[in-house]
């Protein structure tokens, strides 16, 4: 991935946590940006999701 590409973290989230999907988004974009600027393509596909049950 190219520095210069843009990218969106869409956090679902379901339950009662002491964090907003704001939070999430914040966090796993970051750790997506580190680790996808050290390749020139990406190497993996991230996919996650919160669930409090």
């Amino acid at each position: 991935m190219k520095i210069t590409e843009s990218f969106a973290v869409g956090p679902f989230r379901k339950g009662e946590h002491e964090f907003t999907s704001v939070d999430i988004a914040k966090t796993v974009g970051s750790a997506i940006y580190d680790r996808l600027s050290r390749y020139e393509k990406p190497r993996s596909e991230f996919r996650s999701s919160w669930h409090d049950f």
